[in-house]
């Protein structure tokens, strides 16, 4: 076998690739009223919501000091709408300030925010 083959792909720059980065891993974590973003093991983006049965309203989101910057509570944000829309039975209260100001930037996913 050819040694090279087993060397990473050079960076443009000229230096070594490092390993890949694992793709994210969402989960609803229900008994803790949370949708959550995992990078491996680690805890990367929770979501917090209270759910009353018709609405689910989303209060919180935090990404830890670590992976910010990198669009993981958007991304998150993204999957979760996506489940409640899915699912057709709960509009969404955006409490949040950054999901409020996600539904800004995503006007097309508006139809699921619940009557004022």
């Amino acid at each position: 076998m050819n040694a090279d083959a087993l060397q990473p792909e050079p960076l443009p720059d000229g230096g070594p690739a490092g390993p890949p980065e694992p793709e994210p891993r969402f989960a609803h974590e229900e008994n803790e009223s949370r949708y959550a973003l995992y990078l491996g093991e680690n805890l990367v983006s929770t979501l917090e919501y209270q759910d009353d049965g018709a609405t689910v309203a989303f209060t919180a989101t935090f990404t830890e000091p670590a992976f910010r910057g990198n669009g993981y509570a958007a991304e998150l944000t993204d999957r979760a709408v996506t489940v409640l829309e899915e699912r057709g039975d709960r509009s969404v209260r955006a409490v949040c300030p950054f999901v409020v100001d996600w539904f800004e930037l995503h006007p097309e996913r508006r139809g699921i925010l619940a009557s004022a």
